[in-house]
């Protein structure tokens, strides 16, 4: 991340892992950056709805839930 700070794989990864340790706060941050700079990063939209479902924003988890089924399917 530091060296290439442009990357989302960094964040997402690092959301990764810090939503396995517990930390969602963090994690959610590195999910939020990953998605600046790639919208559309299934992922990310993953996670970022698994951490609201777990703090219970069942509205938000939706939303998230409707933006990854409308991503288009990878072959």
């Amino acid at each position: 991340i530091h060296n290439f700070p442009g990357q989302e794989e960094g964040y997402y990864q690092r959301g990764r892992a810090l939503y396995l340790k517990g930390d969602l706060a963090a994690s959610l941050a590195d999910f939020r950056q990953t998605l600046k700079i790639n919208p559309g990063h299934k992922g990310a939209l993953i996670g970022q709805a698994m951490i609201e479902a777990r703090v219970e924003r069942p509205k938000r988890k939706r939303n998230r839930c409707t933006a990854i089924r409308a991503l288009p399917t990878l072959n």
